[in-house]
């Protein structure tokens, strides 16, 4: 396999599209002519270079941590410190890893009763509360997927 990733055909008679992602896993795409294989290549080889990430793929961590950076300059310094720091420190912990298409409102809830019986005061566990219910709308309006079918 060449660095950018190669065509070939299976023994099955469909051409893949070999390359390496992002985190240097090989990766294979699966089409039914050459052309289509080549084409499916290109788009998968920009996406990683563009740092997108497949809605099936999104976990809270990368979102919220995107998120964040996002709105940088659209909240004070203090704000943004303050908000970021919880969401890495305590939502990150409990819920980071869970794919975003898969969240519940259950998982949710668990977070905040671990929260609190880690020790954080109930004002925290709210004020965490208003950062994720911020991000979960966020995501929920902007998506063409709806990949959250509920609101908090």
């Amino acid at each position: 396999m060449t660095a950018e990733g190669s065509v070939y055909q299976g023994k099955d008679g469909r051409w893949v599209a070999q390359y390496r992602d992002a985190k240097d896993k090989v990766r294979y795409v699966y089409r039914r002519c050459k052309a289509d294989a080549r084409k499916a290549l290109r788009e998968a080889l920009k996406d990683r270079d563009e740092g997108y990430v497949p809605a099936d793929k999104l976990t809270v961590g990368l979102y919220v941590d995107g998120w964040m950076a996002a709105r940088r300059n659209t909240v004070s310094g203090r704000t943004w410190r303050v908000q970021e720091s919880l969401l890495r420190n305590r939502v990150n912990l409990h819920i980071g890893d869970v794919r975003l298409c898969k969240l519940t409102p259950a998982d949710v809830r668990a977070m905040y009763r671990r929260l609190l019986s880690d020790g954080l005061t109930p004002s925290t566990v709210g004020n965490v509360h208003v950062i994720v219910k911020q991000a979960i709308r966020d995501v929920y309006e902007t998506s063409t997927y709806g990949l959250i079918p509920w609101t908090m």
